[in-house]
């Protein structure tokens, strides 16, 4: 159950700090651009926490149904 309150915590941080949902979009473009979506089960994910921006990295945490794990192909570039 704490793990559901931190996600909509970080839900709701997202919708009060636009920057931070417009860094979430460029994310999700990039991801888009590499086709990792054409892959099992990575529209299924949901953000867990983040972003996090640092000066030059931006870190996010996405969970998966237990069922459901993304395909790992989808990163090997």
């Amino acid at each position: 159950m704490h793990d559901i309150l931190n996600v909509i915590k970080n839900i709701q941080d997202l919708y009060e700090n636009n920057s931070s949902l417009a860094v979430l979009k460029d994310f999700e473009r990039v991801l888009d651009e590499l086709d990792m979506y054409a892959y099992d089960n990575w529209l299924d994910g949901e953000l867990a926490y983040g972003p996090k921006v640092d000066r030059h990295w931006i870190t996010a945490g996405f969970m998966w149904p237990q069922d459901k794990m993304p395909d790992p192909e989808a990163g090997v570039y």
